[in-house]
């Protein structure tokens, strides 16, 4: 497959956002999902993604009634009888539809599916609903391998949750996350016209830079590196210190990240955290979107399949 003329980088918004579960039994500050947050959410996403085509989202604490509202609602104003809009993940208490999702949001028309899978964080991670080590509550890693339509680039997205309650737990999803993307990147070989692999990894890790589930994704023989550590201040926009502030600005504590691998031919080139609330004074969820805008680099040998 040739590159278009002129074209030799893809520019990909990555955005990692827990949404916060559509809750029943609400706590002081938190607005019904249902009519209030959801269209609050639906646009932000809109807002943030409109032009950017090959964007890709990755969204926690997501039930299968507001994954319908989002996916429902970023296809609303569509211009073709195709959805704009779609949807890669599993509930994550059977595989199928119940429990959260740590769903992926994509372009059908910009990027094709080629494979996906959903692994459990827990001893076995082939068996849905399996809860790892000391975790409180299943959690799952979501997987995508795209292949750009227009370009024939190939990117591996993953969406994830840590536990919140776990820390063996956290460590050794960690752990899982490190071995999927060196398995990836041991499986794609080298030689000429091959792609170096591109692997991102979103997701509400529940550890701050100090704890141990962070600290492992980030050590030297680690894959990946946090790309805000990567991008200068003077490229980073909105907030500086946290991304969970709970729904009354509580709290400002970084636990969101956005991974890229260290073998993928990445160029970060903005970060940010977004608002979760604005002047009528309705938080959209008791967490902060972060985005980074990221090039790709398509030349053969580098971010390019042949």
């Amino acid at each position: 497959m040739q590159l278009p003329v002129g074209l030799s980088t893809l520019l990909i918004r990555i955005i990692s956002y827990n949404i916060r579960f559509a809750a029943t039994d609400r706590g002081n500050g938190e607005e019904p999902w249902s009519g209030v947050r959801a269209p609050r959410v639906i646009s932000q996403i809109r807002f943030n993604t409109i032009n950017n085509p090959a964007a890709f989202v990755g969204m926690q604490e997501v039930l299968k009634s507001q994954l319908d509202d989002v996916v429902a609602g970023l296809n609303a104003n569509r211009t073709t009888s195709e959805p704009e809009w779609a949807f890669l993940g599993v509930g994550r208490d059977d595989g199928k539809e119940a429990g959260e999702y740590s769903p992926l949001l994509y372009r059908p028309s910009v990027w094709e599916l080629k494979d996906s899978e959903t692994i459990w964080l827990s001893p076995t991670p082939d068996v849905p609903g399996s809860k790892g080590w000391d975790a409180a509550v299943t959690r799952v890693l979501t997987i995508g391998d795209f292949k750009h339509r227009e370009t024939g680039a190939l990117v591996t997205a993953m969406n994830t949750h840590f536990d919140h309650v776990g820390t063996v737990a956290r460590e050794n999803s960690a752990r899982i996350i490190a071995e999927q993307i060196n398995k990836r990147q041991n499986a794609t070989g080298s030689g000429r016209g091959r792609q170096r692999p591109a692997i991102f990894v979103t997701g509400d890790f529940n550890s701050e830079p100090g704890q141990e589930a962070y600290q492992y994704l980030t050590q030297p023989s680690s894959p990946v590196y946090d790309v805000r550590e990567s991008v200068p201040e003077e490229q980073r926009y909105g907030n500086r210190i946290g991304t969970f502030s709970g729904f009354q600005g509580q709290s400002n504590t970084l636990i969101d990240y956005i991974f890229l691998n260290k073998a993928g031919p990445w160029s970060p080139q903005t970060y940010a955290v977004l608002a979760n609330v604005f002047d009528e004074g309705i938080y959209y969820s008791d967490h902060q979107a972060v985005v980074t805008d990221v090039e790709l680099d398509l030349r053969r040998g580098r971010g390019y399949s042949s």
